[in-house]
């Protein structure tokens, strides 16, 4: 009876080790249309519309791609929440310009109010 009831218990550790694992973090980013950007300009504006149906609350992590080596740049941009946007300006104060500072493609996070954070994709396209 013992041995019945601990290997029960052992395969429901199991059952949840293993849903638990599965259900990590690594959604796939929803890609976006791209970013035209000039290549020289000192700042560029995410900027996401709060009045969607899933309420956004708030722009999360900010990452750049460059060469398939992600860098967070959340820091390197300032968040803006407005009556109807939420907007978050990377200025490129570190670097030469915006091209530098965001690589290829941008990755940014975006929190809900029903607590569901996505993550969303934008290509760079430089265009002078």
């Amino acid at each position: 009876m013992k041995k019945a009831i601990f290997s029960i218990i052992i395969s429901l550790i199991l059952v949840l080790t293993v849903t638990g694992c599965s259900n990590s973090s690594k959604e796939k980013p929803i890609k976006k249309s791209a970013l035209e950007i000039n290549p020289t300009s000192k700042a560029v504006n995410i900027t996401i519309n709060k009045k969607e149906n899933n309420k956004p609350e708030k722009i999360g992590k900010v990452y750049r791609y460059k060469n398939n080596n992600a860098k967070e740049i959340t820091n390197d941009g300032i968040k803006k929440d407005t009556k109807d946007t939420l907007i978050w300006k990377g200025v490129a104060n570190k670097y030469d310009n915006v091209k530098d500072l965001l690589g290829e493609s941008i990755l940014y996070e975006v929190k809900y109010k029903n607590g569901d954070i996505k993550k969303f994709e934008r290509k760079i396209k430089y265009t002078e």
